[in-house]
């Protein structure tokens, strides 16, 4: 089983459980050692969950205490549905050049010292996990969900957290068409990061929203051409 599968299931997984228990907002979950026994997977893999389900805004961590539902569990968010051809790619990725652009330049301007130390935590958990040449695709969409919370419109947030699957499944069809060796592609996608963190960080809001227009512009080219 492939590790995005395994990453699906883990996550499935930790809302069945939520719902089987009824576990609501600020109830805390089982230990990860139980977790881990439960759902019958591997602590890393279930870090990856629940980081996932953290960005989404669906549980929360606190510091020597462990992890608690959500205030978001119960929202159901808009469908996008699933990719029905090569062009919906095309379409949704021209969508997340407006979305994820204005909540760059808007992270410049509105993100508290938190949010920005966020974005940047997420970056660099991506940069290690590039360094490795690893699978990177939850720390990849980590940090644009960081960079959504970034922006202090909750709107921006819940439609990048609604869109979510589209761009998992977007990032990966990327990396299996362009079939690019991993070192190089790890290279162009921590520059590119870089850029959008830094002009979060130097306050930027006209580079922030180009480093990020041109990130996602750069996956337009790379495969489609044009």
């Amino acid at each position: 089983m492939s590790l995005t599968n395994l990453n699906s299931l883990a996550y499935e997984g930790i809302c069945e459980l939520i719902e089987q228990r009824g576990l609501t907002t600020n109830d805390r979950l089982p230990s990860e050692v139980e977790m881990v026994k439960l759902l019958g997977i591997s602590r890393p893999i279930l870090r990856q969950a629940l980081e996932r389900l953290k960005s989404e805004g669906r549980l929360y961590a606190v510091r020597g205490s462990g992890n608690y539902v959500g205030s978001k569990l119960g929202v159901s968010p808009l469908s996008f549905g699933p990719f029905g051809e090569l062009d919906d790619l095309k379409r949704f990725m021209e969508f997340r050049l407006i979305l994820e652009g204005e909540a760059a330049a808007l992270a410049a301007v509105s993100a508290n010292a938190e949010a920005v130390e966020l974005v940047t935590k997420r970056r660099l958990q991506l940069d290690a996990r590039l360094a490795l040449q690893e699978h990177a695709l939850e720390e990849d969409i980590a940090f644009h969900m960081a960079v959504a919370a970034a922006s202090g419109n909750r709107y921006f947030e819940l439609a990048t957290a609604a869109c979510m699957e589209q761009i998992r499944v977007s990032i990966q069809m990327t990396k299996d068409i362009l079939q690019r060796a991993p070192a190089v592609r790890a290279n162009y996608v921590s520059e590119e990061h870089r850029l959008i963190d830094e002009a979060i960080r130097s306050g930027d809001p006209a580079a922030a929203r180009n480093a990020m227009i041109k990130h996602l512009r750069r996956g337009l080219v790379r495969l489609f051409g044009g």
